[in-house]
């Protein structure tokens, strides 16, 4: 009887023992629920690795169907809009050269075509802002009453293609000479900003600039 007790606890062991065989080849895990907080309303929390609890992602109830917030606001997980085309160095040049082209030639309602509807100008200096396209083109009109257009020229122009952001020295001239700066935003191919600053001055640039000339 002895023997037969342990031959028993002998195979018993040599089982115990043995490695357990590993999944069919090909065989993948199915998704796991995660512990996170509550999902919004019409989603679940679906996680793509068992191993990663944190590697989880929300989807619809609905198949097919984008997961909403809670508020009903822009959709969970929805593929992100191709970025808003942006203008290149060359085409802001252009827009800048147009407006002071359109200075010269007193043609103020071409000029502000440059700029967006609801585009706001401003000059901190002279507590100046102007808001619309319509309020910029009778700023950019210059003083009526003066008999000539308002001249622009530009002397150094540079833009931020990723940033969408330009900057610009001018000398203007309209009821007064004037040497100044100004730095814009650009978007949607319109200017939505322009933020100008300027000095009163009889001189001529190389003059005004004087030793720091480039």
């Amino acid at each position: 009887m002895w023997r037969i007790a342990l031959l028993i606890l002998s195979l018993s062991a040599g089982i115990r023992g043995q490695q357990q065989p590993a999944p069919p080849a090909g065989k993948h895990h199915l998704p796991i629920e995660c512990d996170h907080a509550a999902p919004p309303r019409g989603t679940h929390w679906v996680c793509k690795d068992p191993a990663n609890s944190c590697n989880c992602q929300l989807e619809s109830d609905t198949p097919g169907k984008q997961p909403l917030d809670d508020d009903e606001g822009p959709m969970i997980g929805k593929p992100t809009a191709p970025e808003a085309i942006k203008i290149s160095a060359d085409d802001f040049y252009r827009i800048m050269n147009m407006i002071a082209q359109s200075e010269s030639e007193g043609n103020a309602s071409k000029a502000a075509d440059m700029f967006a509807e609801d585009a706001v100008y401003s000059n901190p200096a002279q507590r100046q802002v102007r808001k619309g396209r319509p309020a910029i083109a009778k700023l950019l009109g210059g003083n009526k009453s003066l008999n000539k257009p308002m001249t622009m020229q530009w002397h150094h122009l540079l833009f931020n293609e990723q940033e969408q952001v330009g900057a610009g020295e001018f000398t203007q001239e309209g009821a007064r000479h004037y040497h100044g700066m100004v730095i814009v935003k650009v978007e949607k191919g319109k200017i939505s900003r322009w933020r100008e600053y300027e000095f009163a001055s009889s001189q001529s640039w190389d003059k005004f600039t004087g030793e720091n000339q480039f």
